[in-house]
C-alpha cells in the first residue's frame, strides 16, 4: 500500500496551525527532554482511531482545539483528526492540485473542519479502512461463534495496522514485549489473525470457503452421531416386531405371517398393507401357547437367578471393602516407634557384652517394614474392589434391562391364561397382537429413520471437495514463504547492527504464526538453541531486535503490491540504550546523557554505533525503493543530533523538526 504520512499537527484555540512535515524514507524530530516529541506517535495513534487518548498532559493537552494527520496517496490526501475528548472522527479526502497545498485548507478552520466530516469512531475506522481495501465485515468460519458468544469475531480494521507501525519509548527496546498493545491477548490475536488478511493472502472468497467447510463438518458430525442413535432404534424396533410375532404366534398356534422382523424393518409399508387383509385363524390344537409361555418363565427364572447372584456378589465386595478399610484404619492407629537408642548390652553377671538388643531391634524394623506394606495391600485391595464393584453394577443393569423384555413378552400369555377361565372367545387375545404388531408398524412409518450411512456419506464428499477447493488457495505455503522472506531479510538487516558478540554469529527468526522472536544460533552436538528474547541480556540486543524485525516487516509491506498495511513506521527514543540520561541542554552532548550507565564503551563508540543505526535506516529506505519501487517512511522521534553519518548520510537532510527551546506548539 503505497502511503505515507504528510503531516502530524495540532490546531490550538485560537486556530493557529502547528504541524511537522514528513517525507517518504527517513525523517528525524530532535530535541531535548519533555518537549513533546513522543506526542507524535501519541497523536497519531489518536487520530487513527484508538479507543484511548493517550497524548500526554501537558501544553499540547492544554492549548490544543484540534489534532490532525494527513496521510498521503498517490492520486489524493487524506486528512484525518480528532477533538480532544471526543468520539467521533474527522475524515476528509482532497484531490487534485489541491493536495499540494493542503496545509492551507487546514489553516481555514471553520471552512475545512466542517460538522458532517465527523463521524462516530465505529464508523469512521469502517469508512478508513476503505482507503486500505479492509472491507471484510464477517471473518467468522464457524458459524455457531455468534450463538454462543453472542457476537461475531472482530473484523480486520486499521486499528490492527499500530501494532506493525508504533515503537513507543517503553517499547523499543523491551525485552518482554515486541508488539504495540500485545499485553492485551484479545488485541494480539485479532493482529496474528488478520496478518495473513492484510497480506493478501487470503481474502473474502477464502472466508466464504472456509465457513461452507466449517458447516460441513458440523453436518458431517451430526450424522456420523446418528449412526449409533438409529441403530438402537433400529434393534428396538426389530424387538419389538419379534416380541408381537412370538406372541400372535403363541395366542393363535399358528404364525402370523412368514416375514422375519428385519423384513418388515426393510419395507414397513408393504408389510403393514399386506397384515391388514390377513385373518385371525386360531388353531385350538396347537400347544405352542403352553410351550412359549413355559420358555420364558423359564427364561424369566434363570435371570432372576443370576440377578440375585449378583447381588449377593456385590454384598460380598462392599463387606471385603469394608474389612480392608478397618483393617488399614486399626493399622494406623497403632502406635509406631520411630527411632530407637541402642547401647552395648552388658551381662551384669560376666560383664561380657550381649547382641540380644540389637537383634531385637532389627526385628522391630522388619516389623515397620511389613506394617507399611500391609498398608499398601489394603488400599490397592479397596481400589480392586471398587472396580469389580462397577463390573457388578453394569452387569445387573443388562441383567434387569433383558428381564424386563422377558416379562413384557410374558405379561399378554399371563393375561390370556387369566382372561380364558372366565371367557370363551379364543381368538380376542390373537386379535389384540395383530393389532398391536400393526400399530408398532404404523410408529415406524410415521416417523421414518433417517439414512444416516447415506448422509456420512454425502458430508464427507462434500468435506473433502472444499477442502481441496481451500486448498488451492496454498496458505500454509504462502505462509511458509513469507516467514521465510522475513527470516531472510532479518539476518541481511541484523548484520548491519551492533548486537553483542553473543549473538552476531546468531540469526534472527520470526514466527508468523505466534509472533514470537528469537535468536537461533548453534549449539553443542550440532544442535540449534533458541534465545528468546526475554533470555537476552544487553538493552542493545533488544533494541537491535526490534528493529531488524520491524525493518524486515516494513520490507515486506513495501515488496507486497496488494499488502494492506502502509510501510509506516515510528521509533520513539531508540537511543535511549546509550543515552537514558535526561537532556535539558540547548544541544546535543553525548557524554552528559549517557549517565550512571555501567558499559566498557567510549563515548565515541556510543555516538558510532548510534551513527550506524541511524545510516541503516536511511540505507534501507533507499535500498528498499530500489527494490520493490516503494519508499518506506521511518519516523524517528530521539534527542541524539548533529550524528556523523556514514556512507555519505548527512543527518541534517533527515531532520524535520528540532525542539530545543520550544516543542510543537511554540511560545
Amino acid at each position: 500500500m503505497k502511503c505515507y504520512v504528510r503531516y502530524i499537527g495540532i490546531v490550538d484555540n485560537k486556530h493557529k496551525v502547528h504541524e511537522v512535515a514528513f517525507e517518504p524514507g527517513l525523517n528525524i524530530v530532535t530535541g531535548n527532554s519533555s518537549k513533546g516529541k513522543s506526542a507524535i506517535l501519541d497523536i497519531f495513534d489518536y487520530c487513527l482511531g484508538s479507543s484511548e487518548d493517550t497524548i500526554p498532559e501537558g501544553v499540547i493537552t492544554e492549548r490544543a482545539k484540534l489534532f490532525f494527520t494527513v496521510l498521503r496517496f498517490p492520486t489524493m490526501a487524506l486528512v484525518i483528526g480528532r477533538l480532544p475528548g471526543s468520539n467521533d472522527c474527522f475524515l476528509r479526502e482532497i484531490s487534485g492540485p489541491e493536495t499540494d497545498s493542503i496545509i492551507q485548507f487546514i489553516k481555514e478552520f471553520e471552512t475545512f473542519f466542517s460538522a458532517h466530516f465527523f463521524h462516530p469512531r465505529d464508523e469512521f475506522i469502517k469508512s478508513l479502512g476503505r482507503y486500505f481495501a479492509v472491507t471484510l465485515k464477517n471473518i467468522d468460519v464457524d458459524p455457531m461463534r455468534k450463538q454462543i458468544t453472542g457476537k461475531w469475531s472482530p473484523t480486520p480494521s486499521v486499528r490492527s495496522f499500530t501494532s506493525f507501525m508504533l515503537q513507543h519509548q517503553n517499547l523499543v527496546a523491551n525485552r518482554h514485549a515486541i508488539f504495540y498493545r500485545f499485553e492485551e491477548k484479545r488485541k494480539r490475536d485479532q493482529a496474528i489473525d488478520h496478518f495473513k488478511i492484510f497480506m493478501d493472502i487470503v481474502g473474502e472468497d477464502y472466508f466464504d470457503l472456509a465457513k461452507l467447510h466449517t458447516e460441513a463438518m458440523y453436518e458431517l458430525k451430526r450424522a456420523q452421531a446418528q449412526i449409533p442413535k438409529q441403530d438402537k432404534i433400529k434393534a428396538d424396533y426389530l424387538i419389538e416386531f419379534s416380541t408381537l410375532l412370538n406372541e400372535y404366534e403363541a395366542l393363535a398356534g399358528l404364525p402370523l405371517t412368514g416375514l422375519t422382523p428385519e423384513d418388515i424393518w426393510q419395507k414397513p409399508k408393504s408389510v403393514l398393507s399386506s397384515l391388514t387383509g390377513i385373518s385371525v385363524k386360531v388353531d385350538g390344537l396347537s400347544s405352542a401357547f403352553e410351550t412359549k409361555r413355559a420358555e420364558l418363565q423359564g427364561r424369566k427364572a434363570l435371570l432372576m437367578s443370576s440377578i440375585q447372584k449378583a447381588l449377593n456378589s456385590r454384598y460380598l465386595l462392599t463387606v471385603s471393602a469394608g474389612q480392608a478399610s478397618g483393617f488399614a484404619e486399626s493399622l494406623i492407629s497403632l502406635p509406631i516407634p520411630k527411632t530407637t537408642d541402642l547401647e552395648d548390652g552388658v551381662c551384669p553377671v560376666c560383664a561380657s557384652q550381649s547382641d540380644v538388643a540389637e537383634d531385637e531391634a532389627n526385628k522391630l524394623s522388619a516389623a515397620i517394614h511389613w506394617l507399611n506394606d500391609e498398608l499398601k495391600v489394603s488400599t490397592y485391595a479397596r481400589e480392586g474392589f471398587g472396580e469389580e464393584r462397577r463390573a457388578i453394577d453394569n452387569e445387573l443393569k443388562d441383567l434387569r434391562k433383558k428381564l424386563a423384555i422377558v416379562e413384557k413378552a410374558l405379561k399378554p400369555l399371563d393375561d390370556e391364561a387369566d382372561r380364558l377361565d372366565k371367557s370363551r372367545s379364543v381368538d380376542a387375545a390373537a386379535q389384540k397382537a395383530k393389532i398391536k404388531l400393526e400399530l408398532a408398524i404404523e410408529r415406524c412409518i410415521e416417523n421414518p429413520p433417517c439414512e444416516a450411512t447415506g448422509m456420512v456419506e454425502y458430508w464427507q464428499k462434500r468435506v473433502k471437495d472444499l477442502a481441496e477447493k481451500m486448498s488451492k488457495y496454498d496458505v500454509d505455503y504462502k505462509l511458509s514463504a513469507l516467514q521465510n522472506g522475513i527470516n531472510s531479510k532479518m539476518k541481511a538487516i541484523g548484520e548491519n547492527f551492533d548486537f553483542e558478540d553473543t549473538y552476531k554469529n546468531g540469526s534472527l527468526k520470526f514466527n508468523v504464526g505466534t509472533f514470537d522472536l528469537w535468536h537461533e544460533r548453534s549449539a553443542t552436538g550440532g544442535n540449534t538453541k533458541k534465545v528468546f528474547l526475554r533470555s537476552m541480556g544487553s538493552g542493545a540486543n533488544w533494541l537491535y531486535s526490534h528493529l531488524t524485525l520491524f525493518l524486515a516487516l516494513q520490507y515486506q509491506f513495501a515488496k507486497n503490491e496488494t499488502c494492506k498495511i502502509p510501510p509506516i513506521l515510528f521509533l520513539d527514543q531508540p537511543t535511549q540504550v546509550y543515552f537514558p540520561s535526561t537532556d535539558d541542554a540547548d544541544t546535543f552532548k553525548a557524554d552528559d546523557l549517557r549517565g550512571d550507565r555501567k558499559t566498557d564503551k567510549t563515548v565515541d563508540e556510543d555516538v558510532d554505533a548510534v551513527s550506524k543505526m541511524f545510516t541503516t535506516l536511511a540505507r534501507f529506505c533507499d535500498d528498499t525503493f530500489k527494490e520493490t519501487g516503494v519508499m518506506p517512511q521511518i519516523i524517528v522521534c530521539d534527542h541524539a543530533d548533529k550524528l556523523p553519518l556514514q556512507e555519505g548520510y548527512i543527518f541534517e537532510n533527515f531532520v524535520r523538526a528540532r525542539w530545543r527551546k520550544h516543542g510543537l506548539i511554540a511560545d
